[in-house]
């Protein structure tokens, strides 16, 4: 129809040949504008790949520009380090010239009448000096032993061979001398690992009667200035800001800003500097003599180390430490007030240090020492220094390093090496010149005080290795790790027993605190079957049987029931169990006296009845422990049930009214409990340390450095195990015993603490395999139980848990122990 509208594509009015050239035009039109369409598509594309290409060739050229600093930081260490290798190859030369004229002195002197003359009376000497020797022999050895000693060698040996013994043994003697005497000398510099407490970062109370501040910021990268800012605006006080900047930069328009971005900022003052000296200059050259008007001061700086990166992160790593919220800083500026002279954040970086922590400034730092002060490096090394060179301190601790008479001329011009120059050199030394002040020198930690990882392993399956399979492991287990409104009423909103636990500090140098929970487990919560269930697989891998879950029972009151009502919740949790009920009273100091107490013990036979029901549900559980058909329940403190037979007769009943047979029930033997049968219990288990040996092993207290003074006692865990390992008496009782991975309750003692120092994974092994042999040797297979106290008594100290310094070494000591597996060091894996 539409081809009618066209009159002269009517078939009367046109030729075939027409409607054939009309149409082919049409498809030549839409080739056209498809090749138009396919090559505008085409440029747009090829424009796109262009733009991508220069922004390549861009991100390559700066990459190129990157790399030609660091050249050029190379070419400049190559330098630096030709004219050192010229000053040696200078300084050998000059003791080449020195030993010749002293060889020639020598020849004068051997040749001379003198010389000849006094020969007789340097034989006595050296016959004297060897009588020395070998009284130095028969002082260690003893003159028996000593006498057939040197007997033997003459004989055997000769006395040329007994002369070169002598010397040996004697260097050894000094070189052992040396390096004890060294040790002492690093006293000079004692640095005490501080962790702030979760609390305290939250914390929004003002400093009563707040110190003059001045803090000093050295803004070479001016980009970073609004970064900076949020932290300083942590700063719960008012302060005075000194900040040096490149010459390039805007002082006024960067003081201006920093004014309208700083609350508590009372004076601002920005000075263009040289660019010499990094931070450490204008520090010292520019406001040092200002600064030392204040009370307290920080130093802090732009880092962003483009040589390394690695280091990328490590700024803002330092600023979360020194000035992460305003409880902290707050907490910061309290301890400066009181005994802290310095505060600076831990090492944050270990790959890049060596053991002496002096890098390539060692030979500048003794020559700058010697020549400008009275300090002696080899008092200082390895030397301690707050990496990254940002820290608080009271000024007056700083004054002589704030006052050193330098200028910028000192310090080379940029660009300079990663290491060894005046400025890396001083950056070491600020601890130094703060020893001669009174006052602890704190370094704040969110990670491991002792990086010590020789310990360290990963988790090991040993589920079907075990060849001691008929003794059960079982491990005493905390419910406190979820808030109750009890606690929260008690010791404040959200406590847990994280709370103690990151708030714990060492007491002495080498003390393993913070315990910190390996990251696989964390600060975890027991307010769901999940983190049950993961206890439930270590305890697996590990061998651990069952856990022994603290039962607390106040006259019908409940506390800390809920992870075992989970466990009975969810029965596709494979973790065995059995309660022991920790019958003492709830004091706010947790040690079951009779003062300051938050909920009593009230024992009748109403509570026996009501307390036998609650149970049943639990001991009718097919994964409840039993021996014999009976359900296993623990009494910590028997001694403290005034009519203990009435109890046990009053549950018997109660489990064969529910068709159970009586309970087997186990006395911990504690508080004046020595044997079961005085309470009509089945059996005893040992507690071990609960008398803290009763003076079977000595305190270590003279021998420690304690940061403060202590109340409280420090064992030897060796002498401990020593201790218990040789009580090996048979009892006429059944009688488990017991084992600890160690022992510290530093978290809710603090310096009245008792603790074990000197825990490993291998005297635990030892301790352990050495209680399998007793186990097998004194009780029959159904009753082989050994008790670890404990699986997570993170505030004790006691926890068989993963942590962050051993990671998983205590459960595999279990697992290798019951393997019949020795233990290895080449089981340890070095932790990154």
């Amino acid at each position: 129809p539409e081809a009618k509208k066209i009159p002269w594509l009517q078939p009367e009015s046109t030729s075939k040949r027409t409607i054939i050239a009309y149409f082919a035009s049409l498809g030549a039109q839409q080739l056209e504008r498809f090749a138009f369409n396919e090559t505008k598509t085409e440029v747009v594309n090829l424009t796109a790949i262009l733009s991508a290409r220069d922004q390549a060739i861009a991100e390559l050229n700066e990459t190129v520009r990157e790399k030609n600093r660091e050249l050029d930081h190379l070419g400049q260490t190559i330098r630096e380090k030709n004219r050192e290798a010229e000053q040696l190859t200078q300084a050998i030369g000059d003791q080449k010239k020195q030993i010749f004229n002293l060889e020639q002195s020598l020849r004068a002197v051997f040749n001379s009448t003198s010389w000849r003359l006094t020969a007789p009376m340097r034989s006595a000497v050296v016959l004297a000096r060897k009588g020395r020797h070998l009284w130095s022999v028969f002082q260690k050895y003893g003159w028996l032993f000593g006498a057939r000693k040197v007997i033997h060698i003459i004989r055997y040996e000769g006395f040329l061979s007994l002369n070169k013994r002598l010397l040996r043994f004697l260097t050894q003697q000094t070189l052992a001398v040396k390096k004890k005497s060294a040790g002492e000398r690093q006293s000079a510099i004692v640095i005490q690992p501080h962790y702030i407490a979760p609390e305290l970062v939250v914390a929004t109370e003002v400093l009563a009667q707040p110190p003059t501040i001045a803090v000093h910021w050295h803004l070479y990268y001016t980009e970073m200035l609004a970064e900076f800012a949020v932290y300083l605006n942590n700063i719960p006080v008012p302060f005075d800001l000194f900040v040096s900047v490149p010459e390039s930069a805007d002082t006024e328009a960067i003081k201006g800003e920093l004014l309208g971005l700083l609350a508590q900022v009372d004076q601002v003052v920005v000075e263009a500097v040289p660019n010499r000296g990094r931070d450490i200059a204008p520090f010292i050259v520019q406001f040092g003599e200002r600064l030392l008007s204040y009370e307290c001061i920080a130093h802090i700086h732009t880092k962003q180390s483009p040589h390394d990166g690695r280091l990328s992160h490590w700024c803002q790593g330092i600023l979360k430490l020194m000035m992460g919220s305003t409880g902290e800083v707050g907490h910061i500026i309290e301890l400066l007030q009181g005994s802290a002279k310095i505060v600076f954040p831990e090492n944050l970086v270990s790959y890049f240090r060596d053991e002496s922590g002096w890098a390539d400034n060692y030979p500048m730092a003794a020559e700058w020492l010697d020549k400008n002060t009275d300090f002696n490096i080899d008092d200082f090394t390895p030397i301690a220094f707050p990496e990254g060179s940002m820290y608080w301190a009271r000024s007056r601790c700083l004054a002589s390093f704030l006052s050193l008479q330098l200028n910028y001329d000192d310090f080379p011009a940029e660009p300079i090496a990663a290491d060894g120059t005046l400025a890396h050199v001083l950056e070491r030394l600020v601890l130094v010149f703060a020893s001669q002040s009174e006052g602890r020198a704190i370094s704040l930690h969110r990670k491991d005080s002792i990086q010590d990882y020789r310990y360290y392993e990963e988790p090991v399956d040993f589920s079907a290795s075990i060849s001691h399979d008929d003794v059960k492991v079982l491990a005493y287990y905390l419910p406190q790790f979820h808030p109750i409104p009890e606690n929260d009423l008690w010791h404040g909103q959200g406590f847990t027993e994280w709370t103690k636990v990151r708030a714990s500090n060492p007491l002495f140098a080498g003390h393993y605190q913070q315990h910190i929970p390996h990251p696989d487990i964390g600060y975890y919560l027991l307010d769901c079957p999940e983190t049950l269930k993961q206890q439930a697989a270590l305890m697996q891998r590990s061998g651990v049987f069952g856990q022994v879950f603290y039962h607390y029972w106040f006259s019908g009151k409940l506390i800390l029931e809920e992870p075992a009502q989970l466990l009975l919740a969810n029965a596709d949790i494979d973790m065995p169990f059995c309660f022991c009920w920790a019958n003492e009273n709830w004091t706010r100091a947790w040690d079951g006296n009779t003062e300051d107490i938050l909920l009593g013990q009230d024992y009748s036979a109403a509570d026996a009845v009501a307390f036998i029901r609650y149970l049943i549900p639990f001991f009718n559980d097919s994964r409840y422990i039993k021996i014999d058909g009976r359900a296993v329940l623990f009494i910590y403190r028997p001694s403290s049930i005034p009519d203990a037979q009435l109890y046990l007769d009053l549950w018997e009943q109660e489990c064969l009214a529910a068709g159970l047979k009586k309970p087997y029930v186990v006395a911990v033997l504690t508080r004046g409990a020595l044997s079961p049968e005085a309470f009509a219990m089945d059996a005893g288990v040992e507690r071990v340390l609960h008398d803290w040996t009763s003076g079977g092993v000595s305190p270590i207290n003279e021998s420690l450095d304690f940061f403060e003074p202590c109340t409280g006692s420090v064992l030897p865990y060796q002498d401990v195990v020593d201790f218990y390992s040789r009580q090996s008496d048979t009892k006429d009782f059944t009688y488990f015993r017991s084992v600890v991975p160690t022992w510290d309750n530093t978290a809710r003692y603090g310096q009245e603490a008792y603790l074990l120092h000197g825990s490993t994974p291998a005297l635990f092994q030892q301790w352990l395999e050495s209680t399998i042999s007793q186990t097998q040797a004194t009780l029959p297979k159904d009753r082989r139980f050994i008790l670890v106290n404990a699986w997570n008594e993170w505030a004790e100290g006691a926890h068989l848990e993963p942590d962050s310094r051993f990671g998983y070494s205590y459960l595999n000591a279990i697992g290798r122990a019951l393997s019949a597996r020795p233990y290895q060091d080449d089981f340890n894996v070095q932790h990154q």
